[in-house]
């Protein structure tokens, strides 16, 4: 199945474990980082219009020549942007080793997101979404509503039987 199919939020990692729940958000607080461009709000989506009026056909391909304080602006953007992935490389090595590889894989494919001056014009574009967002929200209130002491007993229990 072709990578542009798979939607970004099913690789979310899935725990209720608070240390998985942080790390999640300090993922998607990368993401949102990464970002050139506010994600519309949920009425604008609803328009018939393909195009937001604030953007130029130039800005959206990235053709746009940036300026001296642009160029400058960009690159202290990347290295926030390396120092957050560098912080979450270092929170993901101090997770069990099972979970350390899930958290692994999913760094290296959302850090693919810094490769691109505009990533919501790129193929890492489904990482930016709102559907991410979304379901990271989900996740995290399903973790607070159901009470996660008694969702962490449960499967620390699966694991002893």
């Amino acid at each position: 199945m072709a990578a542009s199919k798979i939607p970004a939020a099913s690789n979310v990692p899935i725990s209720v474990a608070p240390t998985h729940l942080a790390l999640n958000l300090r993922i998607q607080s990368f993401l949102e980082l990464s970002r050139t461009l506010p994600l519309p709000h949920p009425s604008e989506t609803l328009s018939t219009s393909t195009e937001r009026p604030s953007l130029s056909m130039a800005s959206k391909t990235g053709q746009q020549i940036p300026s001296s304080a642009d160029k400058a602006s960009q690159k202290k953007k990347q290295l926030a942007l390396l120092g957050a992935a560098q912080s979450l490389l270092i929170e993901t090595n101090k997770l069990e080793p099972k979970y350390r590889a899930l958290y692994l894989k999913e760094l290296t494919e959302v850090s693919v997101v810094m490769a691109y001056p505009q990533p919501e014009f790129s193929p890492a574009k489904a990482y930016i979404g709102m559907e991410r967002r979304q379901f990271l929200a989900e996740q995290v209130d399903a973790a607070a509503l159901c009470g996660y002491r008694f969702l962490y007993d449960l499967q620390v229990w699966r694991k002893r039987v």
